[in-house]
């Protein structure tokens, strides 16, 4: 973050880093699943709409003069 304040044009800089952040292994069961006729990919989808927190981060250009 520090490098990134020597470019011309950050106003601000933010991380979204935390290194005590807790974190989760899940191990998806696949033939259990599959007897119950759920997709790998259903589960992760699941679990990545429950958890993550969907943040969408838009850059713009600064406008430029077109005279």
């Amino acid at each position: 973050m520090r490098k990134m304040f020597e470019f011309p044009g950050f106003l601000f800089v933010n991380s979204d880093l935390f290194n005590h952040t807790p974190n989760l292994q899940v191990n998806i069961l696949r033939d259990q699943a599959k007897t119950y006729g759920v997709s790998e990919t259903r589960i992760l989808n699941l679990l990545h709409q429950a958890y993550s927190q969907n943040y969408v981060y838009l850059i713009k250009k600064p406008p430029t003069n077109t005279r």
